[in-house]
C-alpha cells in the first residue's frame, strides 16, 4: 500500500493486484500481510496470507485468491468511510 498523508492508500495495492509485476506484488503483499498482524484487519489478513502463499508457490487459485483480496480491500475501505474512525480518535486527541 502506498502511503498517503499518514494513512494507507489502497489504490496502489490495489492497481498492483491487477497488474502484471508478480515480483513487486509479492513484496506489497508480504508487508500489507504483516501490517494487517497489528491493525486487527482480519479478514484483509487472511486473503493476503491467501494471496502470498498462492504467489509464491505459482498456484492456479489466482483469479480466486486476486478477487478474495479485492474484495477484502473493498470491505475494510468502506469500513473507514463508514466508521469515521480517524476523526473519532482526532477528537478524542483535542478533548
Amino acid at each position: 500500500m502506498l502511503k498517503v498523508g499518514g494513512r494507507q492508500n489502497p489504490a496502489g495495492l490495489h492497481e498492483q493486484v491487477l497488474g502484471d509485476d508478480t515480483e513487486n506484488l509479492v513484496e506489497a503483499v508480504h508487508k500489507t500481510h504483516g501490517l494487517c498482524k497489528y491493525v486487527g484487519a482480519e479478514a484483509l489478513r487472511q486473503a493476503l496470507e491467501e494471496a502470498e502463499t498462492c504467489l509464491k508457490t505459482g498456484c492456479d487459485r489466482w483469479p480466486e485468491c486476486q478477487r478474495n483480496l479485492l474484495q477484502a480491500m473493498e470491505q475494510l475501505m468502506n469500513w473507514d468511510k463508514q466508521s469515521q474512525w480517524l476523526e473519532q480518535l482526532n477528537e478524542l486527541a483535542l478533548d
